[in-house]
This record gives C-alpha cells, structure tokens and sequence, in this order.
C-alpha cells in the first residue's frame, strides 16, 4: 500500500516540475502532433501495465493512477491535492477486457479514502460494476487509452514507461536521501 502511495506522490512530482514529453525530443514537430489509433481488435495484453492521468491547476492537482494486472487484478487510486488538503480514494477490482467489442469490465472488491493519510470509515454501498469501450492511441513512442463509459465520459490515461518509472525511482531515492 505504501508502493502505491509513494508512486502517486512521486508522480505527482514529477508532473509538477516538468511536463510530461508527448514524444521523443530527436521527432520531427509534425510527427510529435500526430496521433495513430492502433487497429484493433486489442489483446488483453496490451492494456497491461500502469496508466495514469493527471490535472495540475494552481488551485488543484488531480492524478488518476490504474493498474492492470496480468493475473485479472486491478488497482486503481484517484489523488486530489487541494492547498494542504490530500483526499485519495484508493479501489482494488477484477477486471477482464472482451478483445472483440473493445470493452473493459472491472468489478470493484475494495475502496477505501483517505484524508491527509487518515482512512474514513464511508460506506461506498454496492458498487455497480464499470463498463467502458477502449481505443489505444501512439504518439511517437508514448501510447494512450481513451475509455469511454456508456454515459459518453472519456477518459484517457496514458501508459507509464519504463522510461517514466526510472525517473520516478530516482527520485524517490534523491527524495529519501534529503
């Protein structure tokens, strides 16, 4: 639990100092603007991994971080920072993708939200399951899943690489270090 918190924090200040690359700094400025859906149908292969989306303001700073697990196992944490305020809904899931309509399914198991780091005692009832339609999108080398829930909400998220994790790690250790 405290991985997953640390990686949001780390995260998070990674997309605070600097912006993300939308492709490699070596592309062509019409090639970094360009953005290809990949045919489908997808495997389930191809949304495994980490995902992230985030919303910086000068007033609010949102991170939306899935997981999608090989073994059907997902996690999935939405962090809001207002001022000194940290409010975190952390959900663990089942989920399954259906390679030939395109649609991911999780079927939440667990919630639990915290403020500040404190867990409070909410009682989310019955959560329906969430159904969402998938497209996968490349931009130079980052790749993007657009989801898109039965209300029309879109959603994207983009994959976090390993490129993305190294810078992560180390800073996290100059972090631990200070």
């Amino acid at each position: 639990m405290k991985k997953i918190f640390s990686l949001i924090v780390m995260l998070c200040a990674l997309f605070c100092i600097t912006s993300v690359s939308m492709a490699g700094e070596n592309e062509t400025a019409e090639k970094k603007t360009k953005i290809d859906v990949l045919p489908q149908p997808y495997s389930t292969s191809d949304l495994y991994g980490y995902w992230f989306d985030s919303n910086n303001t000068p007033e609010v700073r949102i991170l939306k971080l899935m997981i999608l697990a090989p073994n059907g196992v997902a996690r999935d944490a939405l962090l809001i920072e207002l001022g000194d305020n940290v409010e975190e809904i952390k959900q663990e899931s089942l989920w399954k993708f259906d390679p030939n309509s395109s649609v991911l399914t999780q079927e939440v198991t667990k919630m639990t939200y915290t403020i500040n780091g404190k867990i409070e005692p909410i009682d989310f009832g019955e959560v329906e399951p969430v159904k969402v339609s998938v497209t996968i999108k490349k931009r130079g080398d980052d790749i993007f899943m657009n989801t898109v829930s039965d209300d029309g909400t879109v959603e994207t998220y983009q994959k976090i690489t390993k490129e993305m994790k190294d810078k992560i790690h180390q800073k996290a250790k100059e972090n631990a270090r200070k």
